[in-house]
């Protein structure tokens, strides 16, 4: 097809895929580099870098796209979005460096969102020549370049638009470099490589006025984009410039009271802050090309021997018109740069003033302190002895308080068949398990007293229905069952940890796992688990005790009844428990069995 023909037939045999490689990978590069920053970097710069990149990505695509189109028509159109790719890359690159510098537009996003009309007016400008006619009129493929190459001579208006998007671009260009010139170290480095980076893409736009062939086209700045990213990369990395905690430590060193001073490899001050200006007396202007040691030899010649011997820690006295001035001195390596030094100079005075000051106090303190050391030592010994006493007493209450509950825990349990040894039994039953499942000490000892109070609410059933031998009538059920509510309301308005976790147990430990339980239908975890334990503990007791109307069960006939109804009426994990258990709970029962002695006599030693 001979050059000025408007469709080209793209031919992706192996060499036509080669050639494109290098178009591809500056459109994938950006995206996977964005990708890879904004997982690994959350630096102020990395965001409207990243964003950057996305927008790197669409200009490199729209511009394979164009390469690859067939027709005049297809290039015109990926060549128009590629105008407000530019834009949207020289507005992000602006941007861009602003945040390496720790700074942002006056007016915020509306200052940022104004700038982005550029670009759109360019691309709308472009997109619409077909109407107007002012732009790209003379537009042509040139077919002997490989998948033709869209020409056309640059129109006026066009040029206009682009001067204040290409100016952008230059003035983010330039405040990198500013940046850099009024830094030092891995600072300057850093900025000159986001400066230089940001200002390839406008080399090969240069290149293509200059109608200079990259690869074989006149369009090539897709490609140095990919050069001029890893230079940026290199910047925000490498020497780590555009992190949060580099220029906060900057912040900080800059406004610190302490004078610091950074000593390079050559003996040269490279970088202060204000407060060594204060101290020195002097402008970074009037020492900034003199040696550490020549500086330094004027009033702090003791600091020398720091440089040799960094290990150290030297105190040095400045006595000049003012009042007399202490500073404490240490040298610091650099890190990756041993031969190269960080001197801080911390200000002592007030600490040296105090020192004098409690100095001349000190004599007059010991004496003092002899004196009162010796009331102190009574003082103490009377203390030490009322707080033991007050432990005493509050051991003796809290047993008296443990008698009560148990005796009247064993009354309520004598007013029916069953035996007061019950209650000792359910509450050591409670207290093994509840160590089994995992309870601390403390807490395992509070269940086995709270668990004694478990059916305290029969003290509200009348005598003729507790002392029923054979089965219960619907009314007596119903009767019965209310005495877990009645004994929540006996023990509820307490603020006693103990009070309080007995009256939970006697409301809900006739709750089953499954939801089958009363009086409210609890089911699983939403029974607490003082309440299962002693459900275990007083189903067991109730089923191996023999009573003066039936025979206590065998031991195998128990396991069976809780194998048989575990996860259903019992939390599975206590059963399991419960068999592991078996010799120690039935080492329990032996000890606490129902002998005709006196009823209350083990329940004391409990409470003890």
């Amino acid at each position: 097809m001979n050059p000025g023909s408007p469709v080209v037939a793209p031919v992706l045999d192996w060499s036509g895929a080669l050639y494109l490689v290098p178009y591809l990978l500056a459109a994938i590069f950006p995206l996977f580099m964005g990708i890879f920053v904004r997982r690994r970097n959350h630096a102020p710069a990395s965001g409207t870098f990243v964003a950057m990149l996305f927008a790197q990505a669409f200009w490199s695509s729209a511009s394979v796209m164009e390469i690859l189109a067939p027709s005049l028509a297809m290039k015109v159109f990926w060549d128009d979005l590629q105008y407000l790719a530019v834009g949207l890359v020289a507005v992000l690159a602006l941007a861009f460096s602003y945040r390496y510098e720790g700074a942002w537009f006056k007016g915020g996003r509306r200052t940022l969102l104004l700038l982005f009309l550029f670009p759109l007016a360019a691309w709308i400008f472009a997109a619409s020549s077909s109407l107007h006619g002012l732009h790209r009129a003379d537009a042509t493929i040139d077919s002997t370049i490989r998948f033709g190459e869209l020409l056309y001579t640059f129109s006026g208006p066009m040029l206009v638009l682009l001067i204040p998007i290409y100016g952008m671009s230059v003035y983010g260009i330039a405040r990198l470099f500013l940046h850099a010139m009024h830094s030092l170290g891995s600072r300057r480095n850093g900025a000159l490589c986001a400066a230089a980076g940001l200002a390839l893409p406008l080399l090969g736009t240069v290149l293509t006025i200059s109608r200079v062939r990259i690869y074989g086209r006149l369009e090539s700045s897709s490609l140095w984009l990919v050069v001029g990213d890893l230079l940026i990369a290199l910047g925000l990395f490498r020497f780590r410039m555009a992190g949060i905690l580099p220029v906060a430590r900057q912040r900080i060193v800059e406004n610190l009271h302490d004078p610091v001073i950074v000593i390079s490899e050559e003996g040269y001050i490279v970088d202060h802050n204000d407060a060594f200006e204060t101290l020195i007396g002097a402008s970074f202007g009037k020492f900034g090309n003199r040696s550490a040691r020549e500086l330094l030899s004027a009033r702090l010649g003791a600091c020398l021997a720091l440089l040799d011997d960094s290990s150290r820690e030297i105190e040095v006295t400045l006595d000049g018109n003012g009042p007399e001035l202490h500073y404490s001195v240490r040298v610091f390596p650099v890190i990756r740069h041993e031969r190269a030094w960080i001197m801080v100079f911390r200000d002592i005075t007030e600490l040296k003033n105090a020192e004098n000051k409690l100095r001349s106090l000190s004599m007059e303190l010991e004496k003092k302190v002899e004196e009162r050391a010796l009331e102190l030592e009574v003082e103490v010994r009377q203390r030490r002895q009322s707080e033991e006493r007050l432990t005493e007493l509050n051991a003796e209450m809290n047993n008296t308080r443990k008698e009560i509950m148990i005796t009247l825990a064993g009354v309520v349990e004598n007013r029916g068949i069953e035996t007061a040894r019950h209650v000792a039994r359910v509450s050591e039953y409670s207290r093994l398990l509840g160590k089994a499942y995992g309870l601390p000490e403390i807490e395992a000892d509070m269940l086995a007293n709270a668990a004694s109070m478990h059916d305290i609410g029969k003290i509200g059933i009348p005598d003729a229905i507790l002392n029923i031998q054979g089965n219960l009538s619907p009314d007596e059920i119903t009767t019965m069952r209310s005495h877990a509510r009645i004994g929540e309301e006996i023990l509820r308005n307490s603020d006693d940890s103990l009070l309080v976790s007995a009256a939970r147990i006697a409301l809900e430990h006739h709750e089953n796992w499954d939801g089958t339980g009363y009086p409210d239908g609890k089911k699983g975890l939403g029974i607490s688990l003082e309440a299962r334990i002693v459900a275990v503990s007083d189903v067991f007791d109730s089923l191996a005790t023999s009573r003066s109307y039936r025979s206590g069960w065998e031991i195998d006939e128990i396991l069976e009844y809780f194998r048989t109804r575990r996860g259903i009426l019992f939390d599975p994990a206590l059963v399991d428990i419960l068999f592991a258990n078996l010799d120690a709970l039935l080492a329990i029962a032996d000890k606490y069995s129902d002998e005709p002695d006196d009823e209350f006599g083990n329940l004391v030693e409990v409470a003890q």
